[in-house]
C-alpha cells in the first residue's frame, strides 16, 4: 500500500528530477545538430541570388557588345529587309531592354557589374564547399569537433556550452565579411586549415556542389 509519506517522497523526487532538468546545460551535440543544415541553406539561398545577377551582369555585357558590332542603319531611302541577325537582335534587345537603364553608363559599367557579380560567387560556392568539407562525416551535421575544426577556422572561440544559433550567426557572419571585403582568400585560408587536419572534399560533398551550382 502506498502511503502519504510515500505519495510525498515520490513527489519530492519527481520535483527534484525536474529542477534539475532545468539547471542543467543542454549538450552541445544535441544544440549543434542543425547548424550545418541552418548555414548551408542560408549559404545556398545566396547562390541562388547570386546566380540571377550574375546571369543578368552577364546577359547585359554580350548585349553591350554586339550592340558596338551592330551595324549602322540603313537608309530610309533603301528597301527595308528583316534578316535573322536583324530577328536575333530584336529578341535579345526584348530580353535585355533594361540593360542601359541598369548601366546607363554602357559597356564599362555592365563590364564592371559582370566582374563583381563573378567574384561574389566565387565566394558563395567556396564558402558552400568549405560548410561541406567541415561534415567530415557525411552525416549533415556537425559533430563537437567538426564544429570546433570549423569555427577554430576561422579562429573563432568554441565555448564548451553555447546556442546553436550563436554558432550559425558566427558563421554566417565570416561569410558576409568575406563577401563584403571580397576577399575569397579568408575562406580559402580556413579551408586550407581544414584540409590540413584531413578533411576532404567527398564524392557526396562534389554532389551537392554540383547541384547548388548548376
Amino acid at each position: 500500500m502506498i502511503t502519504l509519506s510515500t505519495r510525498r517522497g515520490v513527489g519530492s523526487l519527481a520535483l527534484l528530477a525536474m529542477v534539475w532538468a532545468v539547471a542543467l546545460p543542454t549538450p552541445v551535440s544535441a544544440e549543434s545538430s542543425d547548424t550545418f543544415g541552418a548555414l548551408t541553406r542560408y549559404v545556398a539561398q545566396q547562390i541562388e541570388s547570386d546566380k540571377l545577377v550574375f546571369i543578368g551582369a552577364q546577359r547585359c555585357t554580350e548585349w553591350f557588345y554586339k550592340q558596338l558590332k551592330q551595324k549602322p542603319p540603313r537608309s530610309l531611302s533603301q528597301p527595308i529587309s528583316f534578316s535573322r541577325g536583324q530577328a536575333e537582335v530584336s529578341t535579345e534587345s526584348e530580353g535585355t531592354h533594361d540593360c542601359r537603364t541598369r548601366y546607363p553608363e554602357g559597356l564599362d559599367s555592365a563590364r564592371q557589374a559582370f566582374g563583381h557579380a563573378q567574384s561574389a560567387l566565387s565566394i558563395s560556392l567556396t564558402f558552400y564547399e568549405l560548410a561541406l568539407v567541415g561534415d567530415r562525416d557525411d552525416d549533415h551535421r556537425y559533430s563537437d569537433t567538426e564544429l570546433r575544426d570549423l569555427l577554430e577556422s576561422f579562429k573563432l572561440p568554441f565555448p564548451d556550452i553555447h546556442p546553436s544559433t550563436a554558432h550559425v550567426d558566427a558563421l554566417t557572419a565570416q561569410f558576409e565579411l568575406a563577401r563584403k571585403g571580397n576577399t575569397l582568400e579568408a575562406v580559402m585560408a580556413s579551408m586550407g586549415l581544414l584540409y590540413e587536419k584531413g578533411y576532404r572534399l567527398t564524392t557526396n560533398d562534389r554532389t551537392a556542389l554540383n547541384t547548388v551550382s548548376g
